[in-house]
């Protein structure tokens, strides 16, 4: 479940419709308690980093389905691109 309390930011994101990250997202989520965003026609995440690892919550038709949590952004993305569709 993401943190309560941290600030909920629309960009840096991630976003499935050109398969990128912003320039910056892993820095802005290391160092300041904030929930980026990973954008996608098939689901919509919520993403943070706490413990070492960056963490996705995936929501599908306004549900919460699932976290994810990877090392990296990019790996992170790849996981839930696999799991739920990279459009």
């Amino acid at each position: 479940m993401q943190p309560t309390g941290w600030l909920k930011i629309c960009e840096p994101s991630m976003t499935n419709f050109d398969h990128t990250i912003d320039p910056g997202m892993d820095q802005e989520l290391r160092t300041k308690r904030v929930i980026s965003e990973h954008t996608a026609r098939n689901f919509f995440g919520y993403v943070w980093f706490t413990g070492g690892q960056f963490h996705e919550e995936v929501w599908v038709q306004y549900h919460p389905r699932a976290v994810r949590s990877a090392p990296t952004l990019d790996a992170l993305m790849q996981m839930v691109n696999t799991e739920f569709g990279a459009a």
